[in-house]
């Protein structure tokens, strides 16, 4: 047994412990370290690495961690209980090391309780193991008994132990290697085990899948292997078919030097949005995340854009210090945030409730979520095509198979059928009413257009019931949107710039008693625009979709 005293003596380890870290936190932490410890055993080695796994066991008693990581021999052990990170920054894969400030370890412990063990081993080394009763010792220490000693037993296990039967706890074979982790006296009792379970799935979301370090890394907690997570639980799920993966190429200048780099995106929409924690993007270093559902990064999230989510990956974003947020002042945040912002903003204005759908003029997460085939529509023509054909981004995934009839449907839209006739048509006699007869060559299809009266047509075998409203636009006298098969207008007798004659127009327009010819021609005016501008959203060419307007009040006056 010997004594040593830890480079961080009680004054710090007073205020690491003080940090109030949330056990999640913590967790990640040691997790982070064993597979750091992973990374390096196999580090400029042909062979591969072997499947790491990582067992944790949380109460209100006692938490352990157990890896088959590298392991540690006692030098290293007694410098992980001090300053750790030049060893990392030494490492010939300090590129995908996690560890940065070197307190992970001694902050992650010393706040979830006031005595922790740490028993290691390397490969065909005997195991070691050190005794940290930090309460116990900061306790002796104000009391002048001694100078924060802690003990380590370097070739075996350590007689102070409170762990029981730590020889069948931990006794790997001679060939193996690993760490436990044992901490007592937990300070913070109330946490949610089922909450760790979730989150611990998404922060460990690329390892728990094989990258290019290695083959998947194996997680337990209280037994239970964590999978996949539930992208969009907590918002009604995700929409299907919506999420694409993507690359961003971007660069940047550090001091001198011009940085290249490519920051890999998968984004999609929920069903639902919300405030706190509903969408945004997960933010992820080395394949660790290190902010979860982050609002502020390109400056575009918003209760209108909060059903969308995804998660992006880059090397290059730095946790603060005490790893509970992102340093937000380093150069290459400030320009990549600059970066972000418009292609990230052009995505949210997509589902905006006043200026989002394929119209411009709103999208409803309620009626879409209702409308299988307008979801699926918006996706293809909308969503999709949006970053497919953004010129800054690189999209990866394939388009949706269950999604390219409404390409072809885009692509197939009738411009109009070709005029029964024409010079080799048979002869005979013409018509009643010769060339000059109504509708000529632009008479509208009735197989793709059919006016039914003054509130609704026919479109593509659809009814559409056209809903004027009373309410705010953006300062026009009016505006519209497409919800489902209802075409709501909305007249605005306030809108900028409308004199008081035009006011108490719109206001009669608008009133449930009978209008007088004119404010009702009016009204069926603005009907024909806005079934005009709806006929442009919809793809029909500007004289088709001109005719199909026309015919559509021609029809309403037919018999006057």
């Amino acid at each position: 047994m010997t004594q040593f005293q830890p480079q961080l003596g009680n004054a710090f380890y007073k205020a690491l412990s003080a940090e109030d870290m949330d056990p999640l936190l913590a967790i990640n932490e040691i997790i982070a370290n064993s597979i750091d410890s992973w990374i390096e055993e196999y580090c400029g080695k042909k062979a591969k690495r072997p499947k790491l796994s990582i067992d944790i066991n949380m109460s209100a008693k006692q938490i352990t961690i157990q890896d088959n990581a590298g392991g540690m021999e006692p030098e290293e052990l007694k410098n992980a209980m001090g300053f750790a990170k030049v060893q990392k920054e030494l490492s010939d894969c300090a590129d995908d090391l996690m560890g940065m400030y070197g307190f992970g370890l001694k902050a992650a412990t010393a706040n979830l309780g006031g005595h922790f063990e740490v028993v290691s081993k390397r490969k065909n080394k005997d195991l070691c193991h050190v005794v940290m009763p930090i309460d116990k010792m900061a306790q002796e220490v104000k009391a002048g008994k001694s100078g924060m000693l802690s003990d380590i037993e370097e070739n075996g296990y350590n007689k102070k132990t409170k762990i029981k039967d730590v020889e069948k706890v931990f006794n790997p074979a001679k060939t193996k290697s690993g760490t436990f982790i044992y901490i007592s006296q937990i300070k913070r009792t109330n946490f949610n085990p089922e909450s760790i379970m979730n989150e611990l799935c998404y922060a460990w979301h690329f390892f728990t899948q094989e990258n290019h370090l290695g083959p998947a890394v194996e997680i337990k907690f209280n037994g239970v292997k964590i999978g996949e997570p539930e992208w969009g639980r907590d918002q009604g799920g995700q929409v299907p078919y919506s999420s694409i993966d993507f690359e961003f190429p971007f660069s940047w200048r550090e001091n001198t030097e011009t940085i290249d780099t490519k920051v890999q995106f998968s984004v999609w929409l929920n069903y639902k949005g919300g405030q706190y924690q509903a969408g945004g993007l997960s933010l992820y270093r080395k394949l660790q995340m290190v902010s979860y559902k982050d609002q502020e990064l390109g400056k575009w999230w918003s209760n209108e854009s909060a059903s969308i989510e995804g998660y992006l990956s880059t090397n290059y974003l730095t946790p603060n210090q005490r790893k509970d947020d992102l340093d937000r002042t380093t150069r290459f945040y400030k320009e990549f945030n600059k970066a972000l912002e418009p292609i990230m903003k052009g995505a949210a204005k997509l589902v905006d409730s006043q200026r989002g759908g394929l119209d411009g003029k709103g999208f409803s997460r309620t009626a879409m979520a209702q409308d299988e085939f307008e979801m699926g529509k918006f996706l293809a023509l909308g969503w999709l095509k949006y970053f497919n054909e953004h010129p800054l981004v690189e999209v990866s995934s394939k388009f949706p198979k269950e999604l390219e009839k409404f390409l072809k449907d885009k692509q197939n839209t009738p411009s109009g059928p070709d005029e029964p006739g024409g010079p080799d048509e048979p002869g005979g006699p013409d018509e009643p009413g010769g060339p000059d007869e109504p509708g000529g060559p632009e008479e509208p299809a009735i197989e793709i257009f059919e006016p039914i009266d003054e509130n609704s047509f026919n479109f593509h075998g659809e009814t559409y019931q056209l809903l004027i409203l009373k309410d705010k636009t953006d300062g026009s006298s009016y505006d519209w949107k497409k919800t489902g098969e209802q075409i709501e207008i909305f007249i605005d007798d306030e809108a900028d710039g409308i004199n008081k004659e035009m006011g108490d127009m719109l206001k009669k327009m608008t009133s449930d008693s009978a209008t007088g010819k004119w404010e009702k021609l009016s009204l069926n005016l603005v009907k024909e625009h806005v079934i005009h501008q709806f006929l442009l959203k919809e793809n029909i060419q500007n004289a088709r979709a001109f005719a199909y307007a026309k015919s559509w009040i021609e029809n309403i006056y037919k018999n006057e």
